[in-house]
């Protein structure tokens, strides 16, 4: 049986609130050091991420180089188990 791939949607400040869906390629083996800055003053610098690759849905083009956010929806049947 083939696993289900997660839904994941990302969000951009150029963009407001629309969500622009996609799913989990992949996700890191081990938390690293963040190496990609913004200009916030309010940034914390010293937080450890785990990289993931998103591949957006079919039609959807974000510019790039374009910072997003990203967010894994959690699969409702798995959240009932828990």
């Amino acid at each position: 049986m083939a696993k289900a791939m997660q839904k994941v949607y990302v969000t951009a400040d150029a963009f407001g609130k629309q969500q622009f869906w996609g799913h989990v390629i992949r996700v890191g083996q081990q938390l690293g050091r963040k190496n990609v800055r913004t200009d916030e003053p309010t940034e914390h610098v010293d937080t450890k991420i785990l990289e993931t690759l998103v591949e957006l849905d079919a039609g959807t083009q974000l510019p790039i180089g374009l910072r997003v956010d990203g967010f894994i929806v959690a699969d409702s049947q798995q959240m009932a188990r828990q």
